[in-house]
């Protein structure tokens, strides 16, 4: 039985992890957020197979430095994260088998995949995003619709993404807009619309719970188990 630990665990999507991780088949240690002392962090570390990470960047940085040298596989799902992360991900995947999505969703995966394709296909319509999450989130827009915007442009092969419509002036061709919205418990809702004269295409998302997402990370630490080294994509585990 995989030994797991759950990085972030007094989050939204940490204590889901904690509460479904032993009926997913693993052996659940603990968890760890930035309360956790330092000793109790390396007993669990020293113990562990896996670690899944949804905490915030700052968590990020630190967890990376209790993990150097240890080669434990990581699953996190962090965003927000600046260039400088993703680096330190990358250098961490040197020793170990890493896989970061912006978002778990089978879905999601999907919603992408449909995304990219109707990008390519429709090469000539205006896209647009918009992204709906609860009022505490705190990165807008979403990571995972940066993901979507940043695969429907290298889809086209050209673009630029705008966060926010404002001001004066006409649309600029081939760029992509994400608006954020923030209110009430909206677990997450993602729609990408593709607009030409006369006609409209909608692709969307609704996560109805973070359950889904917990499923997806899990699955995805499950498949991670046993890979050599390396920087691993959600789209992999996905048959």
């Amino acid at each position: 039985m995989t030994a797991l630990v759950i990085h972030g665990s007094e989050g939204r999507m940490g204590r889901r992890l904690m509460a479904l991780a032993e009926e997913h088949g693993f052996e659940l240690l603990g968890g760890i957020d930035q309360d956790t002392e330092l000793s109790v962090v390396e007993s669990l570390l020293s113990r562990a197979d896996l670690v899944i990470d949804f905490s915030l960047p700052a968590g990020l940085d630190a967890l990376l430095i209790a993990l150097e040298g240890r080669g434990l596989p990581l699953v996190s799902g962090t965003t927000g994260l600046s260039p400088a992360q993703h680096a330190a991900l990358e250098r961490y995947s040197d020793e170990a088998a890493v896989l970061w999505a912006s978002n778990m969703s089978r879905g999601i995966v999907v919603l992408r995949a449909l995304v990219e394709e109707a990008a390519r296909r429709l090469p000539e319509w205006d896209a647009e995003l918009v992204e709906v999450h609860h009022r505490r989130k705190v990165d807008a827009p979403s990571g995972t619709a940066l993901t979507l915007a940043e695969g429907l442009v290298a889809a086209r092969g050209e673009g630029q993404i705008e966060r926010g419509r404002r001001g004066q002036g006409a649309r600029r061709p081939a760029s992509v807009g994400i608006q954020s919205l923030r209110g009430g418990s909206v677990v997450g809702e993602h729609r990408v619309s593709f607009f030409h004269d006369g006609e409209q295409v909608h692709l969307s998302h609704v996560a109805e719970s973070r359950d889904q997402f917990v499923r997806g990370a899990l699955c995805a630490g499950r498949w991670l188990m046993g890979r050599e080294p390396g920087i691993y994509a959600i789209e992999e585990t996905v048959d």
